[in-house]
């Protein structure tokens, strides 16, 4: 009795990977047409490959700078305020309401 329950448990087992095989498979090649096709429409619309390393490198670093600029900007410009005039502000603007 146990050895027929292994055995049908082997089974069931055997089967169930080999569907999950096949529906790896099946995915791996719908992963592979949409990264052709996108590929495809990322040279069609901008005309950049899929193996340039300029750009790739390049427009993230465009963005870590733009980034750094709309932080630094903002900052500077609030350390030319004094502190204690700041709160001075903020009292009055709460007394006032």
């Amino acid at each position: 009795m146990m050895n027929r329950i292994g055995h049908s448990l082997r089974a069931l087992l055997r089967r169930r990977r080999f569907e999950a095989d096949m529906a790896g498979d099946f995915c791996f090649h719908i992963e592979q047409q949409i990264a052709d096709l996108m590929s495809r429409g990322i040279r069609f619309v901008f005309g950049v490959s899929v193996r340039d390393g300029v750009i790739y490198v390049a427009v993230p670093l465009v963005f870590v700078v733009l980034g750094g600029l709309a932080s630094y900007l903002p900052v500077r410009r609030a350390t030319l305020v004094a502190p204690a005039e700041v709160l001075r502000g903020d009292q009055l603007l709460v007394a006032g309401h």
